[in-house]
């Protein structure tokens, strides 16, 4: 077995490697958290963690007893299995390639081989049978819910005086939790705990002088979680990396490796972080971190100061650098010189200059960086085009240009009349509002405008902008920003607010007033109403909620009294808080943990840095029917605490209290930031739906190669029909090679020779499918629209060479670059890769589809038209014949298709469903119209079974001569069998004939 990143694979023996690594595994702790997050019977299914684990479950009834079977996929599996099993325990398992390697029978058991069997038994001692008799378990894969993460919360306990962790979801932190202050650092062992949360006392508070963090990792994927900072030097300076290297000879093993010194007044200390000796190079690598002290420099003064600084080292210095940061540089592209802006490890930008690639896309780059060595730019991404840039494009870089005092007014007037923009147009925005973040004179009423206007853009834009460049975290962070500005900002009542249909902001300053919270009405409009925020001056229960109560803040007194007396907000104690009506600018990146239930709730202390004696309580009302699982969540974003830029994504706090009134749910925060109630999985498709749709086209390709075949055995049956039916004929074996490669394809095993040819057959098959749509589509436009023009020769050869010889151009094409290019997908089919995939075959599909949908639509008024003229025709009758050439149309047409895109692009599980029962029964659907309702074809197989039925009343090897005469002018003359009837019932007659 050779390791080849996270996998095991198995490998030929004859195979020379330069050594050999043998592992001692230990499944304890896996097994235990198997065992934490499902049952006592279940195990780890492989070597490390994962989100599925094994279980043994009781049940006698093979593969039924539990939801999916066990497969050994790596023979290492079977010991894992063999030992969680009792002595001479026997149990069903799914069964694959592996198991069928090792298969044997039970010599105590019948021998009831039947290798087409999905399942297998295993036993104790590790070996795989045959199915021999009934067993009581069943080996059972079961996944594990990822959606609980940990969550790590530092606190200074006023109570105690202690710095106090604590850890949200501890069960899945790997092992434990290790905490660092200066120096020192303490390791909390989670191994044996079961609670899901942990408080630890870390030190005493006046004894740790410098910064506190603590950090674990995520199971079962092995995330890094960082938890919050605990400051004790609220300036601190900037981290440099440095990279020296030295001959290894000039470096002594008997002393304990160091930095060298650096002689500059801007260091306050260097620490080693890391040491590598590369001995094929003869050199060792060390890498240091340089903590600057707070100076008036910028960035870019320190590191030129430390460039000279280096050099002056008895080693050679290899790369010096910001940890966190990429400093502003350029680049060129073509002709163009593009300067790329200062930006924090993580983050994606793009230059100041207007840069398009040719499919319209912003030219992109991003700064990288791992926390040890020095940050570094990656490769620009795209090159500049020539385009045309939309005017309003042209305009958002004129306002990112000028004063973010007069930019303000601007974006709004623009956001108020401009609502489809693009992705790059809403990171010109973001752009924009995080200048003006950094500007006092702000209007807030504007800022408000334009986000509350925002968050009307086309969803789908604004998660395309944030998954690119980070756009609606930036617009969230710059809210934030120019609200904390205007935070003194309130009258004497002690009261600001603002807001829009989409988003209410208030400013209430604690000492001024004597409120404890707030509340927000419902209303019967799209949007919020200022008059429906009302403030509260008691701590409501939960049956006092109003039933017309949307949400609910709720200050404790003790935290009210703490915000009062804590030393960075005690000078003016204000609570801001802000209501998003959607939840638009909340895109998590990939697949989303779940959809907002209500209202978003964000609130922000401006410099409060005490910790919470008690939790901020946030009510919300429940309004979704769906069934998921309801969660209390937390906004992260921005950047994590190594600096390093990271996408927003909800973070899962615990669940809510139901209340006395079931559709509100309480939820508590120790922290600020924006909260929500999330129903999980409420964004995709879940577990259900998609063994649903796997089942339905399971049935619908099934049905459709059952009636591909009946066309085709018509074709090979009937002469008549192969002469006028030729197109159909053609169309239906496109379909056919298409559903058989797209199985194969899906199951080509690792054999890249195999996959690259099933790949590149079902490319081929795919195109052909879809230009057979095509070629019927502009038949039938012929045939419905210009109606007079004369039929043109060589039908069917024509089509041939058009829809048959076309998709072989790309397939052609795309082999010739490399083979490379066809390869297993994300989702484990044999297809088309990159950007072969896209132009190969999405482009082509999406163009014949437009043009068939356009096609189609252009046939059904050309026939409403014509029915007019006939109006002695029964207008019932015209009617259904119009209906029914609509629905032969659309699945001839493949306007099945068009279910698909909207699925694909979060139509819903309701379009997915239409997609799966539609698209695959486009052969049977041909079936029907073509064989069953066309009554030529009908008479054809009527003929051919009563001529059948009647041959059968006589025996060419025991009728005399003139009975068998006399009975077949009997059946020439009362059937109208067919030429082609005929000829098959002779060759049928003459094959008995030969038999005997």
């Amino acid at each position: 077995m050779v390791i080849n990143g996270t996998e095991l694979i198995a490998v030929d023996c004859n195979e020379k490697f330069s050594g050999v690594c043998i592992y001692n595994f230990d499944y304890s702790i896996e097994d235990t958290y198997c065992r934490q997050k499902l049952d006592e019977n279940c195990f780890a299914s492989t070597i490390g963690f994962v989100d599925k684990c094994f279980c043994v479950q009781s049940g006698n009834q093979t593969d039924k007893s539990c939801d999916k079977l066990a497969v050994l996929k790596d023979p290492y599996q079977k010991r894992i299995v063999a030992k969680n099993l009792y002595r001479n325990q026997f149990c069903w398992i799914g069964r694959n390639s592996i198991s069928d390697l090792s298969l044997t029978t039970h010599p105590d058991w019948s021998n009831r081989t039947n290798r087409n069997r999905n399942y297998s038994v295993i036993g104790n001692d590790g070996r795989i049978f045959e199915y021999g008799r009934e067993l009581d378990c069943a080996i059972c894969e079961r996944t594990i819910n990822e959606n609980n993460r940990v969550r790590l919360q530092l606190k200074h306990n006023l109570t105690s005086n202690y710095i106090q962790l604590e850890i949200f979801n501890a069960i899945d932190a790997y092992q434990g939790v290790i905490c660092f202050t200066g120096n020192v650092r303490n390791f909390i062992n989670l191994t044996m705990s079961t609670a899901e949360y942990v408080v630890v006392h870390l030190w005493p508070y006046n004894q740790v002088k410098e910064d506190t963090w603590c950090k674990t990792l995520q199971l079962p994927h092995m995330d890094v979680v960082f938890s919050n900072h605990i400051k004790k030097n609220t300036h601190e300076g900037n981290i440099f990396s440095v990279t020296w290297t030295a001959p290894i000879t000039n470096i002594s093993y008997s002393d304990n490796i160091s930095c060298p010194s650096v002689k500059s007044g801007i260091v306050k200390y260097i620490k080693l972080v890391s040491q590598l000796t590369i001995h094929e190079l003869n050199k060792t690598e060390i890498v240091c971190h340089l903590h600057i002290i707070p100076t008036g420099y910028t960035t870019l003064d320190e590191y030129a100061i430390l460039k000279e600084a280096v050099k002056n080292s008895s080693l050679v210095c290899e790369n010096l650098g910001s940890v966190n940061m990429c400093f502003a540089t350029e680049s060129t592209s073509g002709s163009k010189t593009l300067h790329w802006p200062q930006a924090n490890v993580g983050c994606t930008v793009v230059s100041q200059e207007l840069c398009f690639q040719s499919d319209g896309l912003p030219v992109t780059r991003t700064c990288s960086g791992n926390g040890i060595a020095a940050a570094h730019w990656l490769p620009v991404v795209g090159s500049c085009a020539e385009v045309s840039i939309p005017p309003v494009t042209v305009l958002l870089n004129e306002i990112l240009r000028a004063p973010p005092a007069t930019a303000s007014r601007d974006l709004s007037l623009l956001t108020d009349h401009e609502e489809n923009l693009d992705a790059f147009q809403i990171h010109l925005i973001s752009q924009i509002l995080s200048n003006m973040a950094t500007n006092n004179n702000v209007s807030i009423k504007d800022t408000m405008s334009t986000v509350s206007n925002m968050m009307k853009f086309p969803p789908s834009n604004l998660r395309s902008s944030q998954s690119l460049l980070n756009s609606t975290d930036i617009i969230l962070w710059s809210l934030d920003e120019i609200l904390l500005h205007v935070a003194t900002k309130t009258d004497a009542s002690g009261f600001m607010s603002e807001g829009d249909d989409m988003l209410l902001m208030q400013v209430t300053n604690l000492k001024k007033t004597d409120i404890t919270g707030l509340k927000l009405l419902s209303s019967d409009s799209q949007g919020f109403n200022k008059t429906s925020l009302e403030t509260l001056r008691h701590s409501p229960s939960g049956n006092e909620i109003e039933d017309n109560v949307d949400l609910a803040l709720i200050i404790p007194q003790d935290l009210r009294t703490e915000i009062m007396e804590c030393a960075g907000s005690k000078e003016s104690p204000n609570v801001i808080t802000s209501m998003f009506h959607n939840d638009l600018l909340f895109n998590e990146k990939g697949n989303a943990t779940g959809k907002c239930d209500g209202k978003i709730l964000s609130v922000l202390l401006p410099g409060f840095n005490c910790t919470f004696s008690a939790p901020l309580q946030v009510i919300f009302r429940a309004n979704s029917t769906s069934n998921g699982e309801v969660k209390c969540v937390s906004w992260s974003y921005g950047v994590n605490e190594m600096m390093q830029s990271i996408h927003g994504h909800w973070s899962i706090e615990g669940s809510p209290k139901d209340l006395g009134n079931s559709s509100y749910k309480l939820c508590e925060f120790s922290h600020t930031t924006h909260f929500a109630l999330l129903v999980l999985g409420d964004t995709q498709i879940g577990e259900g739906h998609t063994k649903a749709l796997d089942v339905i086209t399971a049935i619908g390709s099934g049905l459709s190669i059952l009636g591909v075949l009946v066309i085709l055995l018509t074709a090979v049956l009937f002469k008549s029909y192969r002469a006028t039916n030729g197109v159909v004929i053609n169309f239906s074996m496109s379909m056919g090679a298409q559903i058989i490669f797209l199985f194969i394809a899906g199951s080509a095993g690792h054999d890249l020779t195999l996959c690259t040819i099933f790949g590149a057959l079902l490319h081929y098959a795919v195109l052909s499918q879809f230009f057979w749509m095509l070629t019927i589509a502009l038949l039938q436009y012929q045939r419905y629209v210009i109606i007079f023009s004369s039929p043109p020769t060589h039908l069917v050869a024509k089509s041939c060479l058009f829809a048959w010889g076309v998709p072989l151009i790309p397939v052609i094409t795309i082999i010739s670059v490399s083979t490379a290019n066809y390869g297993k997908n994300s989702s484990g089919l044999c297809y088309a890769l990159g950007n072969y995939f896209i132009f190969g075959v999405i482009v082509p599909i999406v163009i014949i589809t437009i043009v068939n949908l356009l096609i189609f639509l252009r046939i059904m008024v050309s026939i409403i038209a014509s029915r007019r003229i006939k109006v002695h025709q029964d207008r019932a009758q015209a009617c259904l014949l119009q209906l029914r050439l609509a629905f032969m149309l659309f699945f001839l047409l493949g306007l099945t298709w068009w279910f698909g895109f909207f699925a694909t692009i979060g139509g819903g599980v309701v379009y997915a469903y239409l997609f799966c029962l539609t698209a695959t029964l486009q052969g049977f659907v041909l079936f029907l119209f073509f064989i069953v309702l066309n009554e030529k074809t009908k008479s054809l197989w009527i003929s051919i079974t009563r001529c059948w039925r009647k041959s059968k009343d006589y025996d060419v090897t025991q009728d005399s001569a003139s009975s068998v005469m006399m009975r077949r002018n009997q059946i020439n003359s009362t059937d109208s069998c067919t030429d082609s009837t005929s000829d098959v019932l002779r060759r049928l007659k003459n094959r008995n004939t030969s038999e005997f």
